[in-house]
């Protein structure tokens, strides 16, 4: 089978003072690229010398969405949450957030939205190794980027408003 080369991972991370992360779970979201639905695969370590892993295959959006929905809401009714939650996103930087944040409806909708855009970006974003980069040629001839310069010491403005229109800040949340 074909998987997406990038992936999402859910880490449970029961001490931060483990630093071998034997204490910590993991969820890790692949999208199977040949049939177009998502495999869930959770590993449970809790401190076991060989962890259990169980993957869910073929389950699509909703159901992806539905499985994050009830991890999450775990960990606000669990008597013994994990101490913090990192969210690894394809092409976003990493977000760990306290467990005990997720008592508020405003965190728990946040990762879930999160996830949702992760989701979509495993169709999209493709895993690229520094290696494979490509290298500017130092022979390639030097191509001036002055041309929005206006001569007079000012730049153009990079809004895309109209000329005298007042900035504001866009509040999303």
């Amino acid at each position: 089978m074909s998987y997406s080369s990038s992936k999402i991972e859910l880490l449970l991370i029961n001490d931060r003072s483990a630093k071998d992360g034997n204490q910590d779970d993991k969820v890790v979201i692949r999208k199977n690229l040949e049939y177009n639905d998502f495999e869930v695969t959770y590993t449970e370590r809790s401190g076991l010398d060989e962890p259990t892993v169980y993957s869910s295959t073929g389950m699509y959006r909703e159901k992806v969405l539905d499985y994050i929905y009830m991890v999450v809401k775990n960990q606000y009714a669990d008597d013994e949450p994990y101490h913090h939650v990192q969210l690894n996103i394809p092409a976003m930087p990493r977000v760990i957030l306290s467990a005990s944040k997720f008592k508020e409806v405003y965190f728990r909708e946040h990762l879930y939205d999160l996830i949702s855009t992760g989701l979509d970006l495993l169709e999209t974003t493709k895993l690229v190794k520094n290696d494979v980069l490509p290298t500017p040629n130092p022979n390639a001839p030097s191509v001036s980027n002055n041309h929005n310069y206006y001569g007079d010491g000012r730049w153009p403005s990079a809004r895309s408003s109209v000329g005298g229109a007042v900035p504001q800040h866009l509040y999303w949340d």
